[in-house]
């Protein structure tokens, strides 16, 4: 039985009072309040222990580096952060805090409410409060969270309230009954006084599986003040009907309270690519404007620099501020107000960081309102080698900057088969004046085989572009942009750089030039280090790129947040030389084609397993795509397949290192354990698998391999055969259903049995057109199977066992394993691995 002291009821019967009975029977308890300086806000979410000063060469920073060099002052870095994003129209930020347990990152919070004061510009903060736990501890932990948030939320200058009401956004507050939120709000307002309370609703199809969002406000709303959203999976035509079943209910039931909406751009998730396609700015704007139909009282941008969901509303590297820049732009529209338009073309271009061949190159050109009366602009995109030459010219195209606009480009990327990736260079003519304009060249589209590294692409602002006046040659080992330098035997590079910029340092330098200089290895940074210009010459160690293919490149940036990246320079080993045949699926007309590639541009992953080398699943093929024996995850893929950083397996069961009769190093699993690798490590056209098993024995059904999209599953039967399956998908884009039809399965039983104590060579091979077992390199039979695009989502694996989704194991196997290697290609049988 719960109870209040006598002070804490008389309270709290106060607040929950029901206050208003409309003719629909909507009972509102919450006490009304003048909403008039919450509305035509805008927000962003925050998650702490993402701060925006992630370093380029650690694991955290992931893709989404922020600009410049941070003060190393938490509290003046986020004083950076008010300054760099209030001028765009962003109000603040909602900075999560957890509720069950430990400090919640609170301190995060109240530093970055000292960082904000000292920016002096009225950047705001809430608390958006994370919570999973039991229904009857909430009350108690919600009441614990504000003891250590206040005297803040009461007090500080920052926090933003309402008639001196903190306001409190809650993350998936639906995971909670409303008698529960009920007592909870109870208890935290006796205490601490009133609140205005914000539920998300961003996940109610997660959380609510099948229940309208009209459904679910009656049950809520009358405990609480309003609602926020977090939308991390939400589609447009979904979002549009929230925002029409929201609109509808607010006006009906309860006008005064909030109703928030979301414009969503997280995209997909590092460690199991869930979510949904990137494309470039479209669906942002897209929500944008399903945002302003909705007459919402304000928006959240989701998410500012999680980059382990993949968002990036903040500035970072690779989009600039487009983002803000759109945000800018649209809230400019909410409230009537005019954009500052600019006296010459204000263009952005956004092409993908790599693209699978046989899918199109895509690019897209944003444009923003010009000055003046004339607004047309003339623009050219080319796409250029890494030594500069035009490759593809499309023709030319007018846009008349009247206000937001976009041109999208596309191109067969069979088209450029052999090039490893094209870099765009957009030129402009003004057409009332005859200015002309060249962004020079932009970052690189890789053009990939079988796996895409990352779910990303670049967006860069021309306006924030360094140029070159002078020189621009830069070498590494004497090979130029463009060229291909054999990985040396000592490891060490030397890069001579000889080019002069034509722009201002930081506010207040005479100096002409950049600041920083950065060397980039597959376009994270290695090396970085104060310097005018890219004038210099430099040693650098260089991490043996093994069988994959590195690329570097040279960045300068200024402290004005304007940068230069050049041109790569390629560097691999001799490992695999020369050309091989790989069947690709092209998207133009759907048929299968085989291409010769360089066999270095084929992706692959080696986990030898004959050392011991603790937690870590070692891979040895140079792409540093290692696993994690147990449990856990290694969450950040970066710039290529490799694994960033690494995240504490915690205390699931693992195998461990053992040493075989044969005086070899081996896995030996238990029937409870397994190796897990994230992030994209299932390919999801041709490929070969391949794994050495010693099963303890033989009589039950185990797993020894599979993926979570089911792209191989690899199976000892109870009689000691080997099945081989691959099913056409699982779970496609955002967790949806299987698209074009029913999913399809190719399934091999194995003639050959293994014996228990004896090793035995697993092989499965797809070739886009059927799939394919062998047993110690003999042949044991094929089954037809059609590829489907939606086995490029969820590409997780286990080693030991099978694969749920998103990256659950099951169906343990008994026995050791060694050998195991993931090939981007279909094999042949005479290059198989041998035990």
């Amino acid at each position: 039985m719960r109870c209040f002291n006598g002070l804490m009821l008389v309270v709290a019967m106060t607040l929950l009072i029901p206050l208003s009975l409309n003719a629909g029977g909507f009972k509102d308890e919450r006490a009304p309040f003048d909403k008039s300086s919450y509305k035509r806000t805008m927000w962003s979410h925050a998650n702490p222990w993402f701060p925006p000063d992630k370093s380029r060469t650690y694991a955290g920073g992931g893709p989404d580096f922020s600009w410049q060099k941070y003060n190393s002052d938490d509290v003046r870095k986020w004083k950076e952060v008010a300054l760099r994003c209030k001028p765009y129209g962003l109000n603040g930020l909602q900075i999560e805090a957890t509720v069950d347990g430990g400090s919640g990152w609170v301190e995060v919070l109240k530093t970055a409410l000292a960082g904000f004061k000292e920016a002096g510009n009225g950047f705001m903060a809430m608390p958006f409060l994370s919570i999973v736990c039991e229904d009857a501890r909430l009350p108690e932990l919600l009441v614990k969270r504000f003891d250590t948030l206040m005297p803040e939320l009461k007090t500080h200058p920052n926090v933003m309230r309402i008639d001196g009401h903190p306001v409190v956004a809650v993350y998936v507050g639906m995971r909670h009954p409303v008698p529960t939120w009920r007592e909870a709000i109870a208890k935290v307002e006796a205490k601490h006084g009133r609140m205005i309370w914000l539920i998300d609703m961003g996940e109610i199809n997660v959380v609510n599986p099948g229940k309208s969002l009209g459904e679910w406000l009656p049950e809520y709303m009358p405990v609480f003040d309003g609602i926020t959203q977090y939308n991390w999976g939400s589609g447009n035509d979904l979002q549009l009907q929230w925002n029409k079943e929201a609109a509808a209910f607010f006006a009906a039931n309860c006008p005064g309270k909030i109703f928030e909406t979301a414009v969503n751009n997280t995209h997909t998730v590092y460690f199991h690519y869930g979510g949904l396609a990137p494309n470039f700015t479209a669906r942002f704007r897209e929500l944008w404007e399903t945002a302003l139909k909705s007459k919402a009282d304000s928006i959240t941008l989701t998410n500012f620099n999680d980059t382990y969901e993949n968002s990036r509303v903040f500035p970072s590297y690779e989009m600039d501020d487009v983002l803000l820049r759109i945000s800018q732009h649209e809230l400019a529209r909410l409230n009537s107000k005019p954009f500052p338009a600019s006296p010459s073309p204000e263009l952005y271009l956004s092409n993908y960081t790599s693209v699978l061949l046989g899918q199109p190159l895509r690019f897209e050109v944003l444009g923003f309102p010009l000055a003046g009366k004339d607004k047309r602009v003339e623009i050219q995109l080319d796409l250029c080698s890494g030594a500069g030459a035009i490759l593809h010219s499309f023709p030319k195209r007018e846009m008349t900057l009247d206000g937001l606009r976009a041109e999208t480009f596309e191109a067969s990327s069979t088209d450029f088969a052999d090039q490893r990736a094209v870099q765009p260079k957009l030129r402009w003519h003004l057409l009332r004046d005859g200015q002309n304009g060249d962004s020079g060249l932009l970052p690189q589209t890789n053009i990939v085989t079988s796996l895409r590294p990352h779910l990303l692409w670049w967006t860069r602002a021309l306006k924030n572009m360094i140029r070159l006046s002078s020189g621009g040659a830069w070498s590494l080992n004497d090979k130029t942009p463009g060229q291909t330098a054999v990985y040396p035997s000592s490891g060490t590079g030397f890069i001579l750089s000889d080019a002069q910029s034509n722009c201002n340092g930081s506010p207040g330098d005479s100096n002409t030039g950049g600041g920083w200089v950065r060397i980039l290895r597959n376009g994270r940074e290695i090396q970085s280090f104060g310097n005018w210009d890219l004038k210099f010459a430099w040693p650098i160690a260089m991490p043996n790129p093994g069988g994959s293919l590195d690329w570097y490149n040279l960045e300068l940036e200024n402290g004005n947040g304007c940068r230069y990246l050049s041109p790569p320079i390629w560097v691999m080993t001799n490992e695999r030389p020369g050309k091989v045949r790989i069947p690709i699926w092209c998207a133009q007309d759907g048929a299968i084609r085989d291409f010769e590639v360089e066999a270095a541009r084929v992706p692959f992953f080696q986990y030898d397993c004959d050392r011991n080398t603790g937690r870590l699943l070692y891979d040895a093929s140079g792409y540093n795509h290692h696993g994690s024996l147990g449990g856990g995850h290694l969450a950040y893929t970066a710039y290529r397949h490799e694994h960033i950083g690494l995240v504490d397996p915690g205390n699931a069961a693992f195998p461990k290192h053992v040493v075989d009769n044969d005086g070899r190093g081996c896995l030996a699993f238990d029937g409870n354990s397994f190796a897990m690798i994230q992030g994209g490590t299932a390919f999801p056209y041709a490929s070969t698998y391949e794994v050495s098993v010693k099963p303890d024995a033989i009589g039950k059904r185990q797993g020894i391999l599979g993926a979570a999209n089911n792209q191989i599953n690899l199976y000892l039967l109870e009689d000691g055969r080997i099945e081989a399956s691959r099913t056409g998908v699982v779970e496609g884009e955002g967790g949806r259903p299987p698209q074009g039809g029913p999913s399809t399965t190719a399934k091999i039983v194995s003639a050959t049995a293994l014996k228990s104590g004896k090793w035995a060579r697993l092989t499965v091979v797809y070739d886009l057109r059927k799939l394919a077992l062998y047993v110690d390199g003999k042949f044991q039979g094929d089954a037809p199977l059609s590829p489907v695009r939606d086995a490029e989502w969820i590409n997780v694996m286990v080693l030991g066992g099978t694969c749920g989704f998103p990256y659950n194991p099951k169906d343990y196997f008994t026995g050791k394993i060694r050998n195991a290697r993931f090939y981007g290609r279909n094999l042949a049988p005479h290059e198989f691995l041998k035990n």
